[in-house]
């Protein structure tokens, strides 16, 4: 990062008033509200959040699995969008943090007059920097709120991905179930396309199928999961490979229970 680029707010942070009294996070998880006000103030100069989990971890006094934890959770409450970063090669090399739907409405909050009627599509800043009475959110069409099981059905192949799934394992996960959808859904708004999901699903065949615990695991749920880069980067095994086709893999260590993501 250059020195000139923005590095975070040196005197206050933009936390959104249905960010700071967020039940869930208020009970359980309140660093995440502290994480949310490091993004919302970036992301209000640049648009994007692009700051790295081990930077967070150490303005937050956490460790960097935690940051993770509370970028899960604050992904699934529709407050950001992760986006991967690829290398001209494909390879993944980081990842940006765009603002979710659910975060322009918790800045509208307080304000007697909430956004309501339609899903946001568009956010162009919480607080306009020099004006805060003046708020510069900005919604290009209302459409009907879909739920995940619905959302963007010509863009995500659920139907493909659990089809392949079912035809490596031999199982019958139903594509259009909504416990099956989510992941898929979640891993999809992270930048991850079909050949990311087609290779999840082969590498994880190879070290699970024939394991009678860990072949339980096969499943959209797991193998979708957070874990998900973790999956793809693992083996790299091919298609149509086979636990006795490369010996280089014989003695492969199996991930232990305390290592998924359940």
């Amino acid at each position: 990062m250059k020195e000139n680029e923005f590095k975070g707010s040196i005197a206050f942070l933009s936390i959104p008033i249905g960010i700071s009294r967020d039940p869930v996070l208020l009970d359980k998880y309140p660093k995440a509200i502290i994480l949310m006000g490091e993004m919302v103030s970036m992301l209000n100069v640049t648009g994007k959040f692009y700051m790295s989990n081990k930077a967070l971890a150490q303005r937050l006094r956490c460790t960097r699995k935690t940051v993770i934890n509370y970028l899960n959770l604050l992904e699934e409450r529709g407050f950001i969008k992760r986006q991967l970063v690829k290398d001209e090669t494909g390879a993944v090399k980081g990842r940006l943090i765009l603002p979710g739907d659910n975060l322009v409405k918790a800045a509208s909050l307080g304000w007697g007059n909430p956004l309501h009627g339609g899903g946001v599509t568009e956010f162009t800043g919480v607080v306009n920097p020099v004006t805060p009475k003046k708020n510069n959110i900005k919604e290009q069409k209302n459409r009907t709120d879909k739920d995940i099981g619905q959302a963007e059905p010509d863009d995500i192949p659920y139907k493909e991905i659990i089809d392949y799934l079912n035809k490596k394992t031999g199982r019958r996960f139903p594509a259009t179930a909504k416990r099956n959808r989510e992941p898929i859904h979640a891993r999809w708004r992270e930048g991850y396309r079909l050949e990311d999901f087609k290779r999840v699903i082969d590498n994880k065949c190879f070290s699970w199928a024939n394991d009678p615990k860990m072949s339980a695991y096969l499943r959209p749920t797991t193998l979708f999961s957070p874990k998900f880069s973790d999956y793809l980067n693992e083996n790299n095994i091919p298609a149509n490979a086979t636990p006795y086709d490369l010996k280089d893999f014989e003695n492969q260590k199996l991930p232990q229970d305390d290592d998924l993501p359940f």
